[in-house]
């Protein structure tokens, strides 16, 4: 069992919801498995954590073709000092795969995006 922050627990358990609505219950976020697409946002302003992260973890060969478990993007999607993306777009794929679209600019979990879903960072994409 992974040991966790307590910050990366609310990410998982906002990523638990987001699969369980999405899916409509159909799967569970431990059998379902995540695309990670890499969103390039021009003329936002970067942080040294947002450059840390490019640098070491976002590097294209480490995404390319893969899929990844939760656990996995937990621990992916996590900067030092649990900072987060500042927004992930989640769609189903045609392979059934979850697609979680993200920025590439990480902030503390009170300044992510989409707080009134009552799952930030995740915004639901059809």
């Amino acid at each position: 069992m992974q040991v966790y922050t307590e910050k990366q627990r609310v990410f998982l358990s906002n990523l638990e919801k987001v699969v369980f609505n999405f899916t409509a219950s159909r799967i569970a976020c431990e059998q379902t498995k995540f695309r990670i697409i890499l969103i390039d946002e021009p003329g936002k302003q970067n942080t040294s954590i947002d450059d840390l992260m490019n640098n070491v973890i976002f590097r294209k060969s480490n995404f390319a073709g893969r899929n990844f478990g939760a656990e996995e993007v937990v621990k992916l999607l996590t900067a030092p000092i649990d900072k987060f993306p500042l927004w992930i777009k989640i769609r189903l794929g045609e392979d059934m795969v979850c697609e979680l679209s993200i920025s590439k600019r990480f902030r503390p979990f009170r300044e992510l995006l989409h707080q009134e879903t009552g799952h930030p960072p995740f915004c639901l994409c059809e």
